[in-house]
């Protein structure tokens, strides 16, 4: 399935990212040794959903705006 445009296909990347990264936690939340193990896994996966809505944000920014490199 090809998606349209850029901010749909980021749109795409952000969602499997950040679901398949919490299925993985939510594993091993289930594996885990300990609860302080389990707040551990919970806040990255917070961290790494912040830094991923930040990263995808600055880049269709970018793209709106049209001063990239990768405008042919």
């Amino acid at each position: 399935m090809r998606l349209p445009d850029r901010l749909s296909r980021l749109h795409a990347l952000t969602k499997a990212d950040n679901v398949g990264l919490g299925l993985l936690v939510l594993g091993l939340l289930l594996e885990g040794p300990g609860l302080l193990n389990g707040i551990k896994l919970v806040l990255i996966w917070l961290f790494v959903l912040a830094a991923s809505a930040t990263g995808a944000h600055l880049i269709a920014k970018r793209a709106l705006r049209g001063d990239g490199e990768d405008d042919r």
